[in-house]
């Protein structure tokens, strides 16, 4: 994958870290749950993984084959990801990602034994960006060729 649409997600995922998350085969009836809002936690020397606090009775819990869908805020960059959710059961891992925001959600903050940190570690990716600049709407505003922005698939590390 291109350098700097790699940087680029990464760069948008960490202004706005909320994705859609689901566990493969999702939404066939056989009881999996269809996506979910998730907050992406974000640890700067692993690319190529992503943590998820939840509720240890969240439908994502489980684990196993998934995907998540990513949107900037600014509809600058998507980006659609398949990998694998295990259990985090690094101790300090867990430590690091588990901030005052994360304790907010979870009944008894840090001491909770509610709380369960699944990673999500990516085994392919496709990501799109765009040109949603003022240079960029100037031009489409204007009839001026506009950019069209760039598209990439493969590891996101």
């Amino acid at each position: 994958m291109k350098p700097e649409i790699r940087d680029a997600f990464w760069h948008a995922l960490a202004r706005s870290p909320v994705m859609m998350v689901r566990l493969a085969g999702a939404g066939d009836g056989a009881g999996r749950p269809l996506a979910r809002p998730m907050t992406a936690q974000l640890d700067r020397d692993a690319d190529g993984s992503i943590w998820f606090f939840m509720n240890r009775d969240n439908g994502l819990a489980p684990g196993g084959p998934a995907q998540a869908d990513f949107s900037a805020t600014g509809h600058d960059v998507f980006a659609v990801l398949e990998g694998e959710l295990v259990a985090e059961t690094d101790r300090a891992v867990i430590d690091t990602l588990f901030t005052d925001e994360v304790a907010a959600w979870f009944e008894g903050g840090k001491a909770t034994t509610a709380a369960l940190l699944l990673r999500f570690d990516i085994a392919n990716a496709e990501v799109w960006t765009s040109d949603r600049s003022l240079a960029g709407l100037f031009r489409r505003l204007t009839g001026a060729s506009a950019s069209k922005g760039d598209h990439a698939s493969g590891r996101i590390t």
